[in-house]
């Protein structure tokens, strides 16, 4: 089935119910797919219950779970973007299939919870995929991609989750040696994020790939994110991501410091180090460490203002 065949046959949601599957009110939401809310009146929070009058999108009946709203978003996926862990379990309960279910950009409704920061959501929505699903029906629901080939750890290492990729790393560590459609991997988006917690979650694991966009790796992103200063940013992550990934690079990737100079895509590591030798001379610093090696490289980025990006 084309998916303009299978968005023709999906049921819109209510305003009703989408309202109060955004506010997290789960009696509402529950006494909307019983149908009962049709034909009373209810107080919530102080205020009468719009739920109270008539279904415009479908007179006369109650509604379902199988409603999507804007994007083919589900309950499910309303519930996981805002974190009511509450409205999850009892949607869980009246319906598995949710679990599975994608919206248009093929997120579920784990990709909503994670790119919002949901930890507490993550793990209500993978406590309930094992007690619904078999084991590899549990790891593809963890390794499920959207559109972009991202996966939950994508999108939570792309937004600097840091408390929401550990609780993806402790659930399904291998999600760190994946690469999106952009051949990009979570330790990459972890480093642009400038999210130490997140790379912390990530560093421990030993088959974690590096990998990013155009032949560039973690290494090369966590050089560059150390020397430009942004706002609003972790302080400890202008020091504490690059080191953490030039130890993932040396004990892991096995990618030498010299070899990752001499074959840097990006020009101005190319034109200011030249080779470690000659970086240590003209620094008057002995290179004899991982992390003196960072120090200089963030001596030299730091102190050099005149380079064509």
């Amino acid at each position: 089935m084309s998916n303009k065949e299978e968005t023709a046959d999906l049921m819109i949601m209510c305003s009703e119910l989408y309202i109060s599957a955004i506010e997290g009110r789960t009696e509402e939401v529950t006494r909307l797919l019983a149908g009962s809310s049709h034909a009373t009146t209810a107080a919530t929070n102080g205020r009468p219950s719009s739920a109270a009058s008539a279904n415009a999108i479908h007179p006369g009946h109650c509604c379902t779970t199988r409603e999507v709203a804007a994007e083919r978003s589900t309950l499910l996926h309303i519930a996981a973007g805002q974190g009511h862990c509450g409205l999850i379990t009892e949607l869980c309960l009246r319906d598995s299939a949710l679990l599975s279910s994608v919206n248009s950009s093929f997120d579920t409704p784990l990709h909503c919870a994670a790119r919002h920061g949901h930890a507490d959501a993550v793990e209500a929505i993978v406590r309930h995929a094992r007690y619904s699903v078999e084991e590899d029906r549990l790891w593809e629901l963890l390794g499920s991609r959207n559109d972009a080939g991202d996966t939950a750890l994508h999108v939570a290492t792309r937004h600097g989750r840091g408390e929401t990729v550990e609780v993806l790393m402790k659930l399904a560590p291998e999600l760190a040696s994946e690469v999106n459609n952009a051949g990009v991997s979570p330790m990459y988006l972890a480093v642009m994020s400038r999210s130490v917690r997140a790379v912390e979650a990530i560093v421990g694991y030993q088959e974690a790939s590096a990998a990013g966009p155009m032949s560039q790796n973690a290494l090369h992103a966590a050089v560059l994110q150390s020397s430009a200063g942004q706002p609003n940013r972790d302080p400890r992550s202008f020091t504490e991501v690059p080191a953490k990934i030039f130890v993932l690079a040396q004990e892991f990737s096995k990618i030498a410091m010299a070899e990752f100079l001499a074959t840097s895509s990006v020009p101005p590591l190319k034109k200011v180090f030249g080779s470690v030798s000659s970086m240590g001379e003209s620094l008057s610093i002995e290179v004899t460490s991982t992390s003196t090696f960072l120090e200089a490289c963030i001596f030299s980025l730091g102190n050099v203002s005149c380079l064509e990006m």
